[in-house]
């Protein structure tokens, strides 16, 4: 499975298990990483603008 840039960047594999549960509506994903090195866990969906699907990352 070709990974996704943010997933890319966050260091973390968009695996198949991840694309499921978007597809169902959103997924707990744990482990990513921001761009100063810190680690967090976010719940992530997909949001439609009508011109792109963007991720929307909500935080504990």
């Amino acid at each position: 499975m070709e990974d996704n840039n943010f997933f890319k960047n966050a260091q973390k594999n968009f695996t198949k298990t991840i694309a499921k549960g978007l597809l169902k509506g959103k997924v707990k994903v744990k482990g990513l990483t921001s761009k100063k090195g810190k680690k967090y866990d976010a719940v992530i969906s997909l949001e439609d603008t009508g011109k792109y699907v963007n991720f929307k990352l909500e935080f504990e």
